[in-house]
């Protein structure tokens, strides 16, 4: 007579997968939108305020 071997049947790791979607679509959004919204690391110039070299080298 054969034996069988009867495993349980393995637990669904539906919140593993929905949580790996959920990281690759805000990797996409970020990754197409990048270039899009305004952030803080852009180079402010104040046009009020206005530096001069005056060391210009004399021959």
């Amino acid at each position: 007579m054969a034996t069988l071997n009867v495993q349980p049947k393995s637990k669904s790791l539906w919140w593993l997968w929905l949580i790996i979607i959920l990281v690759g679509m805000a990797i996409v959004y970020f990754a197409i939108h990048k270039d899009d919204h305004k952030t803080s690391d852009k180079i402010v110039t104040d046009s009020t305020t206005t530096v001069t070299d005056s060391t210009a080298a004399t021959p």
